[in-house]
């Protein structure tokens, strides 16, 4: 056998090893806010099952029960690592079941200040985390800096599967998906509005609460903080709605489709708008299914306005305030900055000419300046994460089930979560209930057929994927 095929031999055997054992671990993606994440954490899992995982999927409390009922090893997949006591025996239960811990962080890796980063991983829970993906080198250099009890090896800066999916090869996948039940075709005007603060289904206190009140984001300083943020919020709230009346009345044949941020209170903008044909609210869906089909984006400084840069769409951030210790400034550079509502439908009803539209000018400067802050901008960060979660397999089997253990750490874990709600009144129960509402109501098995139908072809190069329905809101997905 000469020198090269044996090499050849050899790195077959150690990936077919590899996939063999990737068979017997499962995958653990539970789902908070349905709208933003089912179409990435779909993705994600074919992505898994091709390297020859399982993966249980559904509502997060759903995925939870399952998941200390399981028997052999698994990987659970974090969206973002709390300080809290709650999470720590939480994490401790899933090391004690036989499991390992990654965080692919939702939100909030975009900023080059963000002291929220640095408080999810710089504490103890942090350390039960095998692998922390970040959506780019800045906020993974944040961590390593300011987190000093963190391996670096463990930080690994990867971007977020949602950019994928905004990506010329793929974005084919939100046209095809056609879940726009209001029958509205391509070519509408669509406004994402982020102001959770001031129009939100929780107050700082009711937040306090939800969040399992970890000090370092729910002390006395960050409550005159979020007081700043919401009055902020107000005056840019109460411009924005006076923006779209005048939007709709100068751009009489366009069609207006407003979308709030998932914990928003859709009702209001309903309200405030219901005897206007042509402006629509709605939060059906994901937000990137509205913007592959719309003319335009028009935001403040939401993270819709980098998806929708990313997606090639023009994008405005109207700003008729700005206060930049406040903003997340990264959308808004991305964006054309109109303060005035006049100047802003001057230049659409001019044909979206503009001396200084340097948006149009620099796109290609602003998608450099665009990957310091997102690694997946041009390259796939489900394939990054998926070949570093394949290195984890070898550590599975050295971690030892305890029976013991993990009872006396679910047990701790459920003991303080339902002390916790015995003592929270019941109108804030009643409105936290509401909210879990919102942001996952059900989930069924053609909702997921539909999404592996559509990516089948690329993701899986058409292998076959088998849906169990393991409970109302869970499913098993296996190749």
């Amino acid at each position: 056998m000469n020198k090269d095929y044996r090499l050849k031999f050899i790195y077959l055997s150690r990936l077919t090893h590899r996939t063999m054992k990737a068979e017997k671990i499962k995958c653990y993606i539970p789902i908070e806010v349905k709208s933003r994440e089912l179409d990435t954490k779909i993705y994600m899992s074919l992505k898994l099952i091709d390297k020859g995982y399982s993966v249980v999927i559904g509502s997060k409390s759903q995925v939870h029960k399952n998941m200390f009922l399981n028997k052999g090893p698994f990987i659970y997949f974090d969206k973002g690592i709390s300080e809290s006591s709650f999470t720590s025996n939480f994490y401790k239960a899933i090391r004690a079941s036989g499991g390992l811990i990654i965080e692919i962080q939702e939100e909030g890796n975009v900023s080059k200040n963000s002291d929220v980063l640095i408080s999810a991983h710089n504490n103890s829970n942090a350390k039960m985390v095998s692998l922390i993906f970040t959506w780019g080198d800045l906020a993974k250099k944040k961590i390593i800096e300011s987190c000093p009890k963190l391996n670096p090896e463990n930080i690994i800066s990867t971007g977020h599967p949602s950019m994928d999916l905004l990506q010329k090869d793929l974005i084919f996948y939100y046209k095809k998906l056609g879940n726009n039940k209001l029958k509205i075709k391509p070519g509408y005007i669509l406004i994402n509005t982020n102001f959770a603060h001031f129009n939100g289904y929780a107050n700082f206190e009711e937040s306090k609460i939800y969040n399992d009140n970890p000090t370092s984001l729910y002390n006395n300083f960050k409550r005159d903080e979020w007081l700043k943020v919401e009055k902020y919020q107000k005056r840019i709230f109460n411009e924005f709605l006076k923006m779209i009346r005048i939007l709709n009345k100068s751009l009489p044949k366009k069609k207006i489709i407003i979308r709030p941020h998932p914990v928003e209170n859709l009702q209001f903008y309903k309200t405030e708008f219901k005897n206007y044909k042509n402006i629509y609210v709605t939060n059906e869906g994901s937000v990137r299914e509205w913007i592959v089909n719309s003319e335009f984006v028009i935001h403040h400084d939401c993270t819709s306005g980098l998806e929708s840069f990313i997606a090639g769409k023009k994008v405005i951030s109207f700003c008729p305030i700005l206060n930049g210790k406040i903003v997340a400034k990264l959308p808004i550079d991305l964006s054309l900055k109109f303060e005035k509502t006049k100047d802003l439908t001057n230049y659409i009803k001019d044909e979206y000419k503009n001396s200084n539209n340097q948006l149009a000018k620099n796109r290609e400067a602003k998608i450099e300046y665009l990957k310091k802050f997102i690694k997946n901008v041009e390259e796939k960060s489900a394939d990054i994460i998926v070949n570093n979660l394949l290195k984890l397999n070898d550590n599975l089997t050295e971690l030892k089930f305890s029976s013991s253990k993990k009872l006396f750490f679910l047990g701790k874990f459920f003991f303080a979560k339902s002390f916790k709600y015995l003592f929270t009144n019941n109108k804030i129960k009643k409105k936290l209930r509401y909210r879990q509402k919102k942001k996952f109501s059900s989930l069924n098995k053609n909702e997921i057929s539909r999404r592996i139908e559509i990516l089948n072809g690329i993701v899986l190069n058409k292998k076959k994927v088998k849906i169990n329905e393991l409970a109302k809101n869970l499913f098993l997905l296996t190749n």
